[in-house]
């Protein structure tokens, strides 16, 4: 036999004995917040890292806005993909004034820290320690943000991957759906973790007075309301022997070898 005709056969047989992957099977984890924080416009050196979270504006038109990160790759094996990504939070606490609101999540592009300050539901923060996150800095006493309280475009996406409805209540679990934006950003950060900074939370109408809400928090779980994210992904399976597959056709090839001797 010719060897090219032998090296063809051998192809042949490699694709043919090549075993097939199992068919993967679509999977699903819930994770709770790694990290969270509030950044208070109406004290914009203080931190609230250790209470519930804050977004809205207060009655005077003060704003807060809240920052989520979740550790993404400690849940989900490397290589899966995201199928959808599903939001939960509780509503804990709502403004006097109880102005309707929407709630949005924006990715957030740069590094920040939950710090300690605020103890218990309620609090509006403690004075930052050294490196702590507030509304005026990215780290207290080091490092500011463009603008006071983040600027879109520079410390977060101006476009949100995801919008929740808009509610008057508290004592609720409140949603926000999967999105196409919402799946990227998991799966970003699940092939590049470095690159996760996690979600800016924005009421939509912030600048309306009395939207402001406080929802659970890693320390503050109100009655049971995690903040959590369901994900939904497929792992992406090796086929399995490939490596006895080539050990063989190997074999075969050593043979043929020896046969033309």
């Amino acid at each position: 036999m010719k060897l090219h005709s032998f090296i063809q056969r051998g192809f042949a047989v490699l694709v043919t004995a090549l075993p097939c992957a199992p068919e993967a099977s679509a999977d699903s984890v819930t994770i709770s917040p790694f990290r969270d924080t509030t950044l208070f416009e109406s004290d914009p050196n203080a931190n609230l890292g250790n209470s519930d979270l804050v977004a809205g504006s207060v009655a005077g038109g003060a704003k807060a806005r809240g920052l989520w990160e979740f550790d993404i790759p400690a849940s989900i094996p490397a290589g899966s993909i995201i199928d959808s990504v599903l939001f939960e939070v509780g509503v804990i606490r709502q403004s006097n004034l109880n102005q309707p609101s929407a709630y949005a999540l924006h990715r957030f592009l740069k590094d920040w820290t939950e710090g300690s300050g605020g103890t218990g539901a309620g609090s509006n923060g403690s004075p930052a320690l050294a490196g702590e996150t507030t509304w005026n800095s990215q780290f207290s006493g080091t490092t500011p943000w463009s603008v006071p309280g983040g600027q879109a475009g520079v410390e977060y996406t101006a476009t949100a991957s995801a919008t929740g409805p808009s509610i008057s209540s508290a004592n609720i679990t409140y949603a926000i759906s999967s999105t196409p934006a919402l799946v990227a950003d998991a799966q970003a950060w699940l092939d590049a973790p470095a690159g996760n900074h996690g979600w800016f939370f924005l009421a939509t109408n912030e600048a309306t007075g009395g939207t402001a809400r406080r929802f659970s928090s890693s320390e503050a779980p109100g009655a049971g309301l995690s903040p959590r994210i369901t994900v939904q992904f497929t792992p992406v399976p090796e086929p399995a022997g490939l490596g006895s597959t080539l050990g063989g056709a190997a074999a075969l090839l050593g043979l043929h070898r020896r046969r033309r001797r």
